[in-house]
């Protein structure tokens, strides 16, 4: 029996064991089935987004053991302390936290805590987000240049 990319994503969202080995679906939106996505590459890590839905994952090689981790596997449960997903063998982000602030600074220009605890993001620049219309989800610097020009 021949298997569509349809029933693979399927799968993964039935039983998402095993989603962190599967390469071709670490570029893809289980929610949606998009390959549609923003790739945020940092260090030993990557941040997807997804164009069509929103939704947002991170895939990275453990800092360990360097095995794949997705944080949409049900093998790589989030880490309460760092917010990372944590690998089998129980390897995530703790005590590695300067090397991820550092790099989240770098690339998106805030630290890592900062963007896991807000909901959204600005659609201009990617900081975390403060105002919202039917449009945008804006960060308060884009917001005022976009208000300055209504």
């Amino acid at each position: 029996m021949t298997h569509t990319f349809e029933d693979l994503v399927e799968k993964y969202k039935n039983d998402s064991n095993g989603l962190r080995n599967d390469v071709l679906m670490t570029e893809t939106c289980l929610n949606c089935c998009s390959g549609d996505l923003v790739e945020n590459e940092f260090e030993n890590s990557m941040l997807f987004s997804c164009f069509d839905c929103d939704i947002e994952w991170v895939h990275y090689k453990c800092f360990k053991c360097d095995q794949d981790i997705d944080s949409r596997d049900s093998k790589n449960p989030i880490c309460d302390t760092c917010k990372l997903p944590k690998c089998e063998c129980g390897g995530c982000g703790c005590g590695h936290q300067k090397e991820i602030d550092l790099t989240y600074r770098k690339y998106f220009g805030y630290d890592f805590d900062d963007f896991i605890s807000v909901g959204s993001y600005c659609d201009w620049c990617g900081e975390p987000a403060s105002y919202s219309d039917e449009a945008f989800e804006l960060c308060e610097n884009c917001s005022d240049q976009y208000r300055g020009t209504q």
